[in-house]
């Protein structure tokens, strides 16, 4: 992961503010690789290597793999890998399949039939899933009545009208083959061990990556959606799953533990001024958290009288309006610093923690209270109308890439709040 500084003569940003929390980020991010957390977990596990398949899949699943060669589990015979992009190796013995995000497109369906047919045919007795977000997507098969092109569509629909996850999970389930603990009835390995990554801000289980490995009944019905043709509801409402699960889970990294490594790494680079975490923060509609979040900002510094840093973690849920280039993160920094007055001091930075925010190709982008300044006359509303937040944060030279990052928790935010200019004794 490549974390670019910006230059110390841009044109419309406090450089030093900014480039002190991506040197934050870039501390945390390796605190938390993926890899590392999974070699040692994986230390002392009382499974035989060449009696063990090893499955990565999601967002994290090459970083998650690349523990495995830490470990005597490096020798297993059948280690398969699905993630969004081309991972090269030269593990022979690895398996190493491309998917879809976040629509399910041919890819996706291709790479599931030919993993499911790795699986049911592999004559290991155990099987170690190293499971991440982004797996919803990239591991899928319809159930049967429905066919790739209307699951590929009922998806697209369902993330273009903001449905919240749970629900979203839910109607996957019943479209789906291998979701909800519905591959365990199609597999047949004695021990499932099952190490996770969330990106969902509640850390349940299966919300992870719509855990095809959790055994769990949602109430189909009960979900009033547009987006699921009336013809196919009975098919989504006919799954019963008896299935004794046989799969022992372990959380190894979530959006609150990222963002506490956060908080504790701001110390590193600036330890005159207090650091709050606001916790799970990111919740909601991504209009009401925009404008709660300077409301708070304001009353902490009333109480304190001074400046500091902030922390949080969440997701929110954005419509998508217009054919632009955006995602949640690059809008909900946008929406906040519409929200701050021109006189306000602050530098933020909502992020997308696996590098991709919606179909920005970024991990977020960088506002302040200089930006603020010096685009008055920007026309906000047309960037906002057509969904293209990513459009505005490239006009200014505002936004951070840095391609996948091999983590992928739920969404970040960090920033400097020094509440209004005529306040002294501000980081510069």
């Amino acid at each position: 992961m490549n974390i670019q500084e910006f230059p110390t003569d841009h044109n419309f940003l406090n450089v030093q503010r900014a480039n002190k929390i991506l040197n934050i980020l870039r501390t945390t991010f390796l605190k938390n690789e993926p890899g590392r957390i999974v070699a040692k977990r994986l230390e002392n596990v009382d499974l035989i290597p060449d009696k063990t398949a090893v499955f990565a899949l999601g967002k994290a699943a090459e970083s998650m793999a690349a523990g495995i060669s830490e470990t005597n589990f490096r020798s297993s015979k059948l280690k398969i890998i699905l993630a969004p992009f081309a991972v090269n190796s030269s593990d022979s013995d690895l398996k190493i399949f491309k998917g879809n995000h976040p629509i399910p497109l041919a890819d996706s369906y291709e790479s599931t039939r030919k993993i499911m047919n790795l699986l049911q045919n592999a004559k290991e007795e155990n099987l170690i899933v190293l499971l991440s977000g982004g797996a919803s997507a990239l591991f899928e098969l319809p159930e049967s009545g429905i066919d790739d092109q209307t699951f590929s569509n009922i998806t697209k629909c369902l993330l273009n009208a903001g449905t919240d996850i749970e629900s979203l999970n839910a109607l996957r389930c019943g479209i789906s083959s291998v979701k909800c603990g519905k591959i365990l009835q199609k597999l047949n390995f004695n021990r499932y061990m099952v190490l996770l990554i969330s990106d969902v801000p509640s850390n349940e289980l299966y919300l992870i990556g719509s855990n095809p490995f959790a055994v769990h009944h949602f109430n189909f019905g009960s979900i009033k959606s547009s987006c699921i043709p009336e013809d196919l509801r009975p098919v989504a409402n006919s799954y019963n799953l008896n299935h004794e699960s046989k799969t022992d889970m372990e959380l190894i990294l979530s959006g609150e533990i990222f963002a506490d490594s956060l908080t504790a790494n701001i110390k590193m680079y600036s330890d005159q001024y207090d650091i709050l975490s606001l916790g799970q923060i990111l919740i909601g509609d991504i209009m009401e958290v925009s404008k709660k979040l300077p409301l708070i900002l304001r009353k902490i510094f009333a109480e304190k009288g001074k400046p500091f840093w902030f922390t949080g973690f969440g997701e929110t849920t954005a419509k998508v309006n217009g054919n632009g280039k955006g995602g949640r993160n690059t809008e909900l920094s946008l929406r906040i610093m519409l929200e701050m007055n021109k006189n306000e001091v602050f530098s933020l930075m909502s992020t997308a923690t696996d590098g991709d925010d919606g179909n920005s190709g970024l991990m977020g982008m960088m506002v302040d209270d200089k930006l603020k300044r010096e685009t008055l006359n920007t026309d906000f509303k047309g960037y906002l109308d057509k969904s293209d937040s990513a459009g505005f944060a490239r006009r200014y030279s505002v936004q951070v890439e840095t391609g996948f990052t091999g983590t992928n928790v739920s969404d970040i935010i960090i920033g400097y709040y020094g509440g209004y200019n005529e306040n002294i004794n501000r980081e510069k």
